[in-house]
């Protein structure tokens, strides 16, 4: 399918909006909502002289729709991850994305930088996807158990979470779920040779003595039908049952 001529514009490099601005409304918001509303999604896709090649590969950009008094305020601001900065700092891609490898340092020796092209193993922590709500906290979520948490009011980076060190897996979704008491669910995957598929369970803070992603845990698991072909998913449902 052929894309719209202006697709271009979903590849250029957005403005970070720091100060809250009021946007004008057609029509009219109920003046008793009172909400915060954020989207996460790519945001910069050329860094330098390089650019990403694929759409979610574009470093995080975090988008706030405050609503109160019949008014809505909009403000973004990307998120600070490692390769953010790294790539800023560099002024170019030095940690690669899904669809986009990292660009060797032209100043080292052309056998590293080729070396460093094929076997580069620093994943990233741009954390672009999704959210996640525990309690009272939202972290920046991915693919890769690996979130960012983030200040709902300023949109300030806090600190990253690393979910593997609580149960081991290598990727996970980065749509969770939630039950009627507020207590998170998601699927990762732990490759080797045993392969499995695992549910983790995140229970709501409020409900463990102030405790985060600290009390993930694992509630169950699936073998790999083949350690070479593991399955591919980016999302999952789940019933009050299932």
């Amino acid at each position: 399918m052929a894309l719209p001529n202006n697709a271009a514009k979903l590849f250029e490099n957005f403005t970070e909006v720091e100060n809250p601005e009021e946007c004008y409304v057609k029509g009219q918001i109920p003046s008793w909502l009172s909400v915060t509303l954020v989207r996460n999604g790519p945001g910069m896709f050329q860094i330098g002289d390089t650019e990403y090649k694929h759409w979610f590969d574009g470093l995080a950009y975090i988008q706030r729709y405050y609503f109160k008094n019949g008014k809505m305020l909009y403000s973004a601001k990307y998120l600070r991850s490692e390769a953010y900065k790294r790539n800023l700092a560099a002024q170019r891609i030095v940690i690669g994305e899904f669809g986009t490898a990292s660009y060797p340092d032209p100043c080292k020796s052309i056998f590293t930088r080729y070396f460093n092209y094929l076997f580069s193993n620093e994943l990233t922590d741009n954390a672009v996807v999704n959210f996640m709500q525990c309690g009272d906290q939202v972290f920046a979520t991915t693919e890769l158990p690996v979130m960012t948490k983030i200040d709902l009011k300023t949109l300030e980076t806090c600190e990253k979470v690393d979910i593997s060190k609580y149960v081991v897996m290598n990727m996970c979704t980065a749509h969770h779920h939630y039950d009627k008491d507020g207590n998170v669910y998601n699927i990762g995957s732990r490759f080797g040779k045993n392969g499995q598929y695992i549910f983790t369970k995140t229970e709501n803070p409020n409900n463990c003595n102030g405790e985060s992603v600290e009390k993930t845990t694992k509630i169950g698991s699936i073998p790999f039908e083949s350690n070479f072909y593991p399955t591919y998913y980016h999302s999952f449902g789940m019933t009050k049952n299932y």
